[in-house]
């Protein structure tokens, strides 16, 4: 087989690349070659985007060694590399994050990386914490209100999801709109575990 270089932009082209990206391939990368990453017709969503939420690694990597680009954003602002930590494909972040898709990161502006942090330390998912920092989210994402998913585990006093994000990186010291850091809302909620641990976190 010849090597066929597709090119973006082509609605069609790209529901073929959707159908392979949901297979696990067994092509070598150097039969597909193409410069862009072809989308959808209406929400800019890539067959790159769709391999990553699978955890299609395979596929990934004959994308990306086809010329796909690493980091498209959809129409919603998510990258390929958002929708692998959304899905906790962890294979397919490091891969992602190897090709630079780092650059772009997760496609999201703070606000709403500070909404998925919180989503997450609410669920008490430290899992799904450490792999949105691994993507280069800010452990210190703070949303309108300058409140970090740290605030959030220290008031509700979860001292796993508190020690993750201190482990991260998060200080036990930023101030949320009204002045108050984690461990004044910690102090405030009565969480003395979590008062001691973010006291101890001071202290290093």
């Amino acid at each position: 087989m010849t090597p066929a270089k597709l090119r973006g932009g082509n609605y069609f082209l790209s529901l073929t690349l959707f159908s392979f990206s949901l297979l696990a391939p067994s092509t070598s990368s150097k039969h597909l070659q193409f410069p862009s990453s072809p989308t959808t017709k209406h929400n800019n969503r890539t067959a790159l985007h769709i391999a990553a939420a699978e955890g299609n690694v395979p596929a990934i990597e004959i994308l990306l060694a086809g010329g796909a680009d690493s980091g498209p954003q959809d129409r919603w602002s998510a990258t390929p590399l958002l929708e692998a930590v959304k899905s906790k494909r962890t294979a397919a972040i490091d891969v992602l994050l190897a090709h630079g898709a780092a650059a772009r990161g997760l496609g999201i502006d703070e606000n709403a990386v500070s909404g998925l942090l919180c989503s997450a330390a609410e669920a008490k998912d430290a899992e799904l914490i450490a792999l949105y920092i691994k993507a280069g989210a800010p452990c210190d994402a703070g949303d309108y209100d300058k409140r970090t998913a740290l605030h959030l585990a220290a008031a509700e006093g979860n001292s796993s999801i508190v020690e993750a994000l201190l482990r991260a990186g998060a200080s036990a010291l930023v101030k949320d709109r009204w002045g108050a850091t984690p461990l004044d809302e910690a102090k405030r909620e009565g969480r003395r575990e979590t008062v001691k641990l973010l006291e101890a976190a001071l202290k290093e």
